[in-house]
């Protein structure tokens, strides 16, 4: 792998990041407003450890995706980002409904 496909592999994951980092934030919000997590197992999560529990388990799969960063795939990022950025759009979608 040469350096250019590092540095955009690098680039897509710290943008996963932020989009992790927006979905913990909008989840929160849309808790307040009454909404249910619809993950069972983030909704247990949250259930017996609060906001701070979902923090927690989103925090533990990005030090594992950084300690096999070298064994995720470009595409696989792309896929990931797309998936995380429908959830956000999800939880947009539902604080409009509800505010």
């Amino acid at each position: 792998m040469n350096y250019l496909q590092f540095e955009t592999r690098v680039k897509l994951f710290k943008g996963f990041i932020l989009l992790n980092l927006l979905d913990i934030l909008s989840t929160f919000y849309c808790l307040q407003l009454g909404a249910v997590e619809y993950n069972p197992i983030l909704r247990s999560v949250l259930g017996v450890f609060g906001l701070g529990g979902l923090v927690a388990v989103k925090m533990s799969v990005l030090v594992l995706m950084h300690l096999f960063f070298h064994h995720i795939s470009k595409v696989m990022l792309i896929i990931l980002s797309v998936g995380m950025g429908a959830i956000i759009i999800n939880n947009l979608v539902t604080m409009s409904l509800l505010s």
